[in-house]
């Protein structure tokens, strides 16, 4: 524009015509920029087995604050669904429990994910029996079927006569308790709050030191903190001796295991992967050492992650 113009329209219309171009660039610069900020404050979204006040939905709290997006799933299957599409940020998924063993579902889904292990969390499990009414009033007593498991004994000995139902989670078996008086759940004190129930029993797990462990699902691989864990999975040659030869490479290198759980491939009959927790980092030289010769005896090899060992709940 030039400032020594001698007609007052044409300076006027110079002047609106720079004022609406900043306005425009504003808009732009302000469409531009919205969205990462809007990426940079959104709260972080967790995926777990649902509905609210699950023990996984307990370990998501645990790991990730009461400030997390909790986005409730109806299977472990979801949970990696939701995490290989990335329409959360993380899922919390249980592996194994102290009492009862490994978690199947969970297992059998590792194989076909795109999502990474970046964290583990160990939980002290309390089991409680939730109702209405009283303990007498109950003629079916529902939760997960690891739940059920862990709480065996007391059952038999204290429900002997009451039908027990597997459902998806201990909070669905909550849910259901609070619509039905003869149906007890047994679920977290947390689920008793939240679903309205009396807590009919506590503490009735068959091991005071129960535990579960979970682990985080994500697509990062957080750096070495020097007490680590990384978790493979491999599908073993065909012949005599290739598992032997995998697992000496352990030995030899000084590394241990600390889980290893064999699942049907479901490829083809008879057919196995090996799921394997070890101590250490895949960045460590010693472990890329170890890999490599595990994979020369693998038809299949996966690395899921390495990730901060969790310590145990006091």
């Amino acid at each position: 524009m030039s400032a020594d113009t001698d007609n007052p329209d044409d300076l006027k219309a110079q002047i609106a015509a720079v004022d609406a171009a900043v306005d425009a660039a504003i808009r732009v610069m302000q469409g531009e920029v919205s969205p990462c900020q809007r990426a940079m404050t959104s709260p972080m979204s967790v995926a777990f087995l649902g509905p609210e006040a699950s023990f996984s939905h307990q370990a998501a709290l645990a790991r990730f604050g009461q400030g997390v997006v909790a986005e409730p799933q109806q299977s472990i299957a979801d949970i990696f669904t939701a995490v290989d599409r990335k329409r959360v940020t993380y899922g919390v998924v249980p592996v194994e429990n102290s009492t009862y063993g490994t978690i199947s579902d969970t297992f059998d889904t590792f194989f076909q994910t795109s999502a990474t292990i970046c964290g583990e969390i160990s939980l002290r499990i309390h089991h409680n029996l939730l109702g209405l009414k009283g303990p007498g009033d109950l003629k079916e007593i529902c939760s997960h079927p690891q739940a059920l498991g862990q709480c065996r004994q007391w059952l038999r000995q204290h429900h002997p006569d009451c039908r027990l139902t597997e459902v998806s989670s201990t909070a669905e078996a909550a849910l259901r308790a609070a619509q039905n008086p003869e149906c007890g759940a047994v679920a977290s004190a947390l689920a008793a709050d939240r679903y309205g129930l009396k807590l009919l029993c506590e503490n009735i797990e068959d091991s005071s030191a129960n535990m579960t462990r979970f682990v985080v699902l994500g697509h990062d691989m957080p750096e070495a903190t020097g007490d680590d864990k990384t978790s493979v999975l491999l599908v073993i040659e065909d012949r005599v001796g290739a598992l032997f030869d995998a697992l000496e490479a352990f030995k030899v290198h000084g590394i241990n295991l600390s889980l290893i759980e064999s699942r049907p491939s479901r490829q083809e009959s008879w057919s196995y992967y090996f799921y394997i927790d070890f101590l250490g980092h895949i960045s460590e030289e010693r472990c890329q050492t170890l890999l490599k010769e595990v994979e020369r005896h693998c038809e299949t090899f996966k690395c899921l992650g390495s990730y901060p060992r969790a310590a145990d709940p006091t």
